[in-house]
């Protein structure tokens, strides 16, 4: 296990609570509105961690398909369920529970194939990020196969063929909710993010085995300097076409961040990132996620009855801290006492049915 990319995950799915929280300095200035970034590093990172777990599993036969699939859907099924079921009471109270046909869709993670808000930011919000990623791991194998088995040129020709019919499509007369809908939600496009990941992986398998020349500060320059790219473009995108922004403008530094955090672990921010509490916050990152928008949501519920309170009215970053520690606190419940339980249980329950079949 790489722990600093463990832990990043979190530093992103914090991002996302931020902007989905609409942090504000005041009226009129959002604190930080470019959170959505971190669906790209799940997205990117996804692609790098299931080859780093898989690749010699799957390639060498020791590993099934079905395996993998049931592996995944151990991994993120469980929990989409929950917060799927625990929205509902939100939905009710605000007299906006969808029609069947979305709540279908959302239910079995099809949400992010219709381009239509209704059903992607259905229920949940933030589950349309998972429809995206079951469609992920049913093309993974065939995916980790072309990238790690065929050769070079074959895969170079491919890969510039995909990205000119993705860069002509990109700059079509877009109206901006076509271009989310289709280069930000959409599995289909998407699946660039998680095919970079796995490409990322290739060249760092390629390379893990070499002796860098890093020493400490060398590896922290590395990795100050690689986050400081992507603050740099954050700051920067605010002069930048929305198509591209939904589309591939955060492809370069996502990429840059996890390469280098993988092929090293010697800088400051690697060796702090390593530390337990960042590692275990990694690890929660996934429930932090699911449960951001269910936890605001309920939170508000209770908190707009001290509106009354005028001092209470004024504490804008108390109210979000206190938000935040509910949110973790739900998330280390999850990841020990729902995630983990229901993944081994799921595992279990295959397990034991392969025996019994070949005992048949």
């Amino acid at each position: 296990m790489i722990t600093s990319l463990t832990s990043l995950r979190f530093l992103f799915a914090l991002a996302v609570f931020v902007h989905h929280y609409h942090l504000r300095i005041n009226e009129e200035i959002p604190f930080f509105e470019n959170g959505y970034i971190g669906v790209s590093f799940f997205f990117i990172l996804s692609g790098f961690i299931l080859s780093y777990s898989y690749k010699e599993r799957l390639l060498t036969g020791k590993m099934s398909k079905l395996d993998f699939y049931i592996a995944r859907f151990a991994r993120i099924y469980p929990l989409h369920l929950l917060t799927f079921v625990i929205c509902i009471p939100l939905l009710i109270r605000i007299n906006s529970v969808p029609d069947w046909k979305i709540l279908t869709s959302n239910l079995f993670l099809f949400q992010s194939w219709i381009p239509d808000r209704a059903y992607y930011f259905s229920v949940n919000q933030p589950s349309w990020s998972i429809s995206d990623e079951a469609f992920f791991y049913a093309v993974f194998p065939v995916l980790l196969y072309f990238f790690m088995k065929k050769s070079f040129n074959t895969k170079t020709i491919t890969v510039a063929v995909c990205l000119l019919l993705y860069i002509s499509l990109m700059f079509l007369p877009w109206k901006y909710h076509n271009a989310h809908a289709l280069f930000y939600i959409n599995p289909i496009f998407r699946v660039i993010d998680f095919a970079i990941g796995i490409i990322i992986y290739s060249i760092w398998n390629q390379n893990s085995q070499k002796k860098y020349d890093f020493n400490k500060w060398k590896a922290t320059i590395f990795e100050v300097s690689s986050i400081g790219i992507l603050i740099f473009m954050i700051w920067f995108s605010k002069y930048i076409p929305k198509t591209l922004l939904c589309a591939c403008y955060y492809w370069l530094p996502i990429s840059l961040i996890i390469y280098l955090f993988a092929i090293q672990q010697k800088g400051l921010v690697s060796i702090l990132l390593s530390k337990k509490v960042f590692v275990l916050s990694g690890e929660i990152s996934y429930a932090f996620y699911l449960f951001h928008k269910p936890v605001i949501n309920y939170c508000n519920i209770v908190m707009v009855k001290l509106k009354t309170i005028e001092w209470w009215n004024n504490q804008i970053f108390l109210r979000f801290i206190l938000i935040f520690i509910a949110l973790y606190i739900v998330s280390l419940l999850s990841f020990y006492y729902f995630e983990t339980p229901t993944n081994r249980k799921i595992k279990s329950i295959y397990k034991n049915y392969k025996q019994n079949l070949s005992i048949r």
